[in-house]
């Protein structure tokens, strides 16, 4: 069989209007209780959101031939109510296959203190001059008072 460009048209709206209970067998194929409960979850959160409580939602559905029990009830709306956080609302992008992955940044050896730091007459950096701590060192010059200095 030879498909036209213009058949495709009306296969594509026909498609687009068809749902599972279109496909043949479908509504006649048997599900359990959580299934059944999953599938009306939306409408039982509903009902329970409108004050209904848990026994009269079990009543409810024991008259439409769903037989559960409260707590069973409880946790299967509770599963479906995770199922529903855990889905995303938006896909997350994904990356390309040949994409290079980061380069993190390795921590590099702490650096020595020079040996000739302490003999260098250089202004003291803005670490320095917040320094409490206030060393003195050795015998001061002749003729000059005991001052502290700062390393």
């Amino acid at each position: 069989m030879t498909i036209l460009m213009k058949d495709l048209d009306p296969i594509r709206e026909e498609l687009n209007r068809r749902t599972l209970k279109d496909v043949p067998g479908y509504a006649d194929q048997k599900v359990s209780t959580r299934k059944a409960i999953q599938e009306l979850a939306p409408i039982l959160l509903e009902k329970k959101e409108s004050g209904f409580k848990t026994a009269d939602l079990v009543a409810m559905l024991k008259d439409l031939q769903i037989i559960t029990k409260g707590p069973t009830l409880t946790r299967y709306l509770k599963e479906f109510q995770e199922e529903i956080r855990k889905e995303p609302t938006v896909p997350p992008k994904s990356k390309p296959a040949d994409a290079a992955p980061k380069k993190t940044k390795t921590p590099s050896a702490p650096k020595k203190p020079r040996a000739d730091a302490a003999t260098t007459d250089e202004a003291p950096t803005s670490a320095d001059q917040k320094s409490d701590n206030v060393v003195t060192t050795g015998n001061p010059p002749s003729g000059t008072d005991n001052v502290p200095t700062r390393n």
